[in-house]
């Protein structure tokens, strides 16, 4: 099978939504009914002439294609977002509409679909960004932990993500890393009632814990 590559937009902190809290149980594993609709959207959104940068983004956020900030830092500090497998295959299939690609089947489009974790921020040395981590964490209903799943790959520090700012003779990279998670048991399935997603992240401030309910 020809890999599917996902595009792996950095998003900056916007007034566009607010650190959600929850996150939907089929984060890890949508319907393919659900994944066929989203790239459906994907397709006519990519498509469209009519829209400009702005007005291609805000569809995009009304399609249901993009991550959640589930970690705001504020203006010039770090945020975390969280990007489910339906997301991700929303942004495979607009890729390949701008490309002018054939889409894939459902199937194929679900195996190369992963979760993704962004971490975005600045800092005065790009070395520093490639200490940064993410783990994702399952919670039983007691709060105890079932499973631990970490990044299948991770792009830390790239040039593609991140882009340096100099003024003064001083410069400041801004960007992100990208974590990329392929679901592996008990991840791979819906996350049953009850339980809770938690992101570990560190990037050079202690961990943050960030405990996500299941809807």
């Amino acid at each position: 099978m020809k890999k599917l590559l996902t595009l792996a937009t950095i998003m900056l902190p916007s007034a566009l939504a607010a650190p959600v809290t929850t996150v939907p149980a089929d984060l890890f594993h949508p319907t393919p009914a659900k994944v066929e609709d989203l790239c459906k959207k994907a397709q006519t959104t990519a498509a469209d002439t009519s829209l400009n940068a702005l007005t291609r983004r805000v569809q995009q956020v009304n399609d249901g294609g993009t991550a959640d900030i589930i970690f705001d830092g504020g203006v010039g500090g770090v945020n975390v977002q969280l990007q489910g497998v339906g997301v991700s295959a929303y942004n495979i299939c607009a890729g390949r509409t701008t490309r002018l690609e054939a889409m894939p089947s459902t199937a194929d489009l679900l195996a190369a679909s992963p979760v993704l974790v962004y971490i975005n921020g600045s800092v005065p040395e790009l070395a520093n960004v490639r200490t940064w981590r993410a783990v994702l964490v399952l919670l039983g209903p007691d709060g105890k932990e079932l499973a631990r799943l970490t990044p299948s790959s991770a792009s830390l520090g790239e040039p593609n993500y991140w882009k340096a700012s100099c003024s003064g003779g001083r410069c400041v990279w801004r960007g992100g890393n990208v974590y990329r998670f392929t679901p592996a048991s008990p991840f791979d399935t819906v996350l049953p009632a009850g339980s809770k997603l938690r992101v570990l992240a560190t990037f050079g401030q202690g961990v943050q814990q960030l405990d996500l309910g299941v809807k």
